[in-house]
């Protein structure tokens, strides 16, 4: 119905209104969404973006999230919030770590911070993103280091990643 058909009929459109029944069209359902934690490390070769290993679903409404590989559906399309965090332990100033939000194995979306101090410390590193995905489209997570040795990523609570539906 056109504003102006409604404004003829004399409703208020700055009116409160309490409906009773069922309001349909109104808002999004918000699903697929996403949330996943690395059990245990993947092993990271110094200054080699690798795909971290998120082992731990928490949430995942429509199962799309398989070997640590988010997929789309023809059902599923949209506008998506991606956040991802990785973390490594760094044990000396100046090292870096990045993180890496790919689609479809290209980059979309990156973040780099490091250690500050000598000493053994957990760094963390977190980069978002909102993007459109279509069908066949696959989000991955990837963390990079440049520690000088081969070093696993830090798990549970520390490398996560969220992905949640915004708009269809």
């Amino acid at each position: 119905m056109a504003i102006t058909k409604i404004q003829s009929e004399s409703m208020n459109l700055a009116d409160t209104y309490a409906f009773t029944g069922t309001v349909t069209g109104a808002g999004e359902n918000n699903t697929p969404i996403v949330f996943a934690q690395a059990n245990s490390g993947t092993n990271c070769a110094n200054a080699t973006a690798t795909k971290i290993t998120l082992d731990n679903e928490i949430v995942d409404t429509n199962n799309l999230f398989s070997s640590s590989r988010f997929t789309v559906t023809s059902t599923t399309q949209g506008k998506y919030l991606i956040v991802w965090q990785v973390s490594f332990n760094l044990s000396t100033d100046g090292k870096s770590l990045q993180g890496y939000i790919k689609k479809n194995g290209t980059t979309i979306a990156a973040s780099e911070g490091g250690a500050h101090k000598s000493g053994n410390q957990t760094c963390i590193q977190r980069t978002s993103v909102i993007t459109n995905l279509v069908t066949d489209d696959y989000i991955e997570f990837f963390g990079r280091h440049d520690h000088g040795d081969t070093r696993a990523n830090n798990g549970d609570i520390y490398t996560q990643a969220a992905i949640i539906l915004l708009a269809s």
